[in-house]
């Protein structure tokens, strides 16, 4: 099983995202800098209205233009910046 779970994490890698430092939107695209558990990244959502799900126990995920998925596990813990960010897309 923990073999499973390994190739599991190495195939489908989803970062963490701690916190969104920075968002702006320019010609219809949302570009994010965010701190994650795999370090700082930059994600573009075209359309976060649908780039963003919000699963039945809570979790957002979050899919970017480079077909790349970020995991927010708990929305309430995020500080008030970020959640302000994501806030209206959900």
């Amino acid at each position: 099983m923990d073999l499973i779970n390994a190739e599991l994490d190495i195939r489908y890698f989803t970062p963490v995202i701690h916190r969104i430092t920075s968002a702006k939107e320019k010609f219809g695209y949302n570009y994010w800098e965010a701190d994650t558990s795999a370090g700082k990244v930059s994600i573009v959502l075209n359309n976060p209205f649908s780039n963003i799900r919000v699963l039945e126990d809570g979790r957002i995920y979050i899919f970017d233009m480079d077909g790349n998925c970020f995991l927010i596990p708990d929305p309430t813990k995020l500080d008030r910046l970020t959640y302000r960010t994501i806030e209206i897309y959900l």
